[in-house]
């Protein structure tokens, strides 16, 4: 048998090589490499979300008011409750409103009657009967009004709070002065009048008006005199509203019923105190 040529035998060994490169098995893609799942940073969202709500433009300027400096809750004259007046800015952006009645006094700041409502029924003004949330008379004394109004994300939240004003139950105290001090009621005329004079005070009110009535023993009503404050004094001849003259060694009493502007009224008596207290108790 013939050997082969050299030249084939190169052929075929330079074939092996290609061949056994081209077949050399790849090495397996590596993993990718995992990767943590990112995490929701609470804290930075919650700053985000004050962040927005600071950065909220402001609604138009809100205003409450009350129709009066003061009130008394159980008058029988004058209006008993206080109307307090609400002006919304930005009405139609406004989701939700609330009214915060508080005590205005030293040391004071607390709720004593709160009202609220939605977005679509803001009222003109709220009525306070001088009750808490509770049903029960409030304190006398002094308050303050707060209206608070959300806006949702639309406008930042608006606070705003009225002036300072009074709830008074106490009536007016003083006393029925007489000028000359021992004039004698019995014996006024036209020549020897007598000077009447009513000193009335309240720390929490002024007063308004006075009525002075005079009563004989048999409590008839001699006399009705009367005076709107500061003029507090009356010049009184003894004549009766039938124009008659004082019956001689009689005895009166004379009572003044003093008003404050909030309708709160006072009894003031003088002369024959004894028979007075009497003339009430029976």
């Amino acid at each position: 048998m013939r050997a082969a040529p050299l030249s084939l035998f190169l052929s075929l060994f330079a074939l092996f090589i290609v061949t056994a490169c081209a077949t050399k098995p790849k090495a397996p893609p590596q993993a990718e490499s995992s990767r943590p799942a990112p995490t929701v940073n609470e804290g930075a969202d919650k700053g985000n979300i004050e962040e927005a709500v600071a950065a909220a433009p402001d609604a138009q300027a809100s205003t409450i008011t009350t129709r009066r400096l003061g009130f008394s809750p159980t008058s029988a004259i004058v209006k008993n409750t206080l109307d307090i007046l609400l002006g919304v800015g930005s009405r139609s952006s406004a989701q939700s409103w609330r009214v915060d009645i508080e005590d205005a006094g030293k040391g004071g700041g607390a709720t004593i009657r709160t009202f609220s409502g939605g977005g679509s029924d803001i009222p003109d003004y709220v009525r306070w009967d001088g009750k808490d949330d509770a049903g029960a008379l409030a304190a006398q004394g002094s308050y303050r009004a707060k209206l608070t109004v959300d806006y949702g994300k639309a406008y930042r939240t608006a606070v705003v709070e009225s002036g300072s004003f009074s709830l008074v139950t106490s009536p007016p105290t003083g006393s029925i002065a007489i000028d000359p001090p021992s004039a004698s009621l019995s014996a006024l005329g036209p020549a020897s009048p007598v000077d009447i004079a009513v000193r009335a005070s309240s720390p929490s009110a002024r007063i308004a008006s006075w009525v002075l009535e005079v009563y004989d023993e048999s409590k008839g009503l001699v006399i009705v005199l009367n005076g709107d404050w500061p003029n507090d004094r009356v010049a009184w001849d003894g004549k009766t509203l039938e124009g008659r003259t004082l019956v001689p060694g009689s005895r009166y009493s004379i009572v003044a019923k003093v008003r404050d502007e909030y309708g709160n009224v006072g009894n003031l008596a003088v002369l024959d105190e004894g028979s007075w207290k009497k003339f009430f108790e029976d």
